[in-house]
């Protein structure tokens, strides 16, 4: 561990920590635009051959490397016993170092190499005294800036937009001239306007070096970096995986979702998980399913799930409504063809023998009663006997399963099955008592007397009200 001190707070930070990590690491702010605590620097971007902006081609120059770009120089912070302000996210803590993130002479430097960056991307918007609540897009402007000029969609909730405002706009910031470089929107699940990429090059590493697909490529052209596909100007061209991490981590518009300007929420970036009842991580337990790890696939089901076989057979599978491959497939094949997600729980579920489930070391003591072992009654018990509760649920009929028993014929789900989930739900401690009528054998009055704190109803309609 290394000691240093930032704005007079003392530090351990690891070895080969940079003065960015280390200041992330204590909830210290320095704004940067190319870095991105989930990627690798911006100086570890390999450089490509050649690139393509829709149909212009750019190939990078001789010899040029990607060292020959300095990235956004809004990181630079103060070194005691350093003349010159140093970016923060290439210099190494040093035992002892004393840095400084904030002073007069930082901030009017961040305001002077935002300048090149804000000359070549759209910033009316942003300093107009009306622009809260604004629409960049629509046909009213306060301010009559022509649309070319404007900010793009994600106004209100742009990355860019608040390292702008925490940095500052300098009074000699040349107005945006309109470059009139490609919009892409005829690639499936995003779109691509060129206008607004700042060259962070946060897209190209996040596809390089998270993903591995290396569908997206940068070049070194008249002295910049130019960002762009790789092979062909489409995407498919490019053989991008259309995972979206690029649309994640750009700090601009130039990159967005075609179904919401950004994903805000967790239901925007991952809707199978989040149109999941149970909300099951779809896309762990498929990945791991498609690299042969079936049982870990099975675990992560079971994890949030009380009866995961079960589900793979007569799941209604919300999920696969709002999987994202229905968009891709639509869009190369004019058919609506989803991940089939109930198909591969199933398979998970029945090439698995999952693990003996960890007892809570702790009882708490207390004592819980549950009316009737359906799925509501069973998820119920399970969940409560796992936080050490004691359970005891009471059912009128021969054997627990309510309408999973009674209710769905054999060839649409297997006993086998419905046995196979009640077997582990009994193996956690939930005792069952059957043959017991509410109202006939016992009551709730003599459920409680008899020691129970609370008492679940979950009697079902096994009785058409009809």
């Amino acid at each position: 561990m290394i000691h240093c001190i930032i704005n007079n707070i003392e530090l351990e930070v690891q070895d080969e920590y940079t003065i960015l990590e280390a200041a992330r690491s204590a909830d210290i702010y320095i704004p940067t635009i190319c870095s991105h605590p989930d990627l690798p620097p911006f100086h570890s971007l390999e450089i490509s051959e050649t690139v393509y902006l829709d149909n212009n081609k750019y190939t990078n120059e001789a010899d040029a490397s990607i060292e020959s770009i300095s990235g956004c120089g809004l990181c630079i912070v103060k070194v005691n016993g350093e003349e010159e302000l140093i970016p923060s996210c290439k210099t190494k803590v040093k035992s002892g170092m004393i840095i400084t993130t904030d002073t007069e002479d930082i901030r009017k430097r961040r305001q002077k190499n935002l300048i090149p960056i804000l000359a070549s991307h759209p910033h009316s918007c942003l300093t107009c005294s009306q622009r809260e609540g604004c629409i960049p897009l629509t046909d009213v402007c306060p301010g009559n800036v022509p649309v070319d000029e404007r900010c793009c969609e994600l106004l209100g909730n742009c990355e860019f937009e608040k390292v702008v405002d925490y940095v500052g706009i300098a009074p000699e910031t040349p107005r945006y001239q309109y470059a009139n470089l490609p919009k892409i929107n005829s690639d499936p699940l995003f779109n691509r306007d060129f206008n607004l990429c700042i060259a962070c090059g946060r897209c190209v590493r996040v596809c390089q070096h998270v993903k591995g697909v290396y569908a997206l490529g940068g070049v070194i052209n008249e002295g910049k970096l130019i960002i762009g596909t790789v092979n062909g100007p489409a995407l498919n061209e490019a053989e991008c995986k259309f995972c979206g991490s690029c649309v994640e981590v750009c700090p601009t518009g130039a990159l967005q979702d075609k179904g919401k300007a950004r994903l805000k929420e967790l239901s925007d970036l991952i809707p199978c998980r989040a149109a999941c009842p149970g909300e099951v991580n779809i896309p762990l337990y498929l990945r791991l399913v498609s690299k042969g790890k079936v049982r870990e696939a099975a675990e992560v089901i079971a994890s949030r799930l009380t009866f995961p076989s079960v589900l793979g057979k007569i799941c209604f599978h919300p999920c696969e409504v709002e999987c994202r491959r229905n968009e891709f497939s639509e869009f190369l094949t004019k058919n609506i063809e989803p991940v089939n997600i109930r198909m591969i729980k199933d398979f998970a579920m029945s090439n698995s023998t999952l693990p003996p489930l960890e007892k809570p070391e702790k009882k708490t003591g207390k004592k819980i009663a549950v009316v009737g072992s359906g799925p509501a009654g069973l998820t119920t018990a399970y969940f409560l006997t796992l936080k050490g509760h004691s359970v005891t649920v009471y059912e009128k009929e021969e054997k627990p399963g309510g309408m999973l028993r009674y209710g769905i014929p054999g060839y649409r789900l297997p006993i086998e099955i419905l046995e196979k989930d009640i077997s582990r739900i009994l193996e956690s401690g939930v005792e069952v008592e059957t043959n017991i009528s509410i109202g006939k054998d016992k009551t709730i009055e003599s459920i409680k007397a008899n020691g129970a704190d609370a008492v679940f109803i979950s009697a079902g309609l096994s009785q058409s009200k009809l």
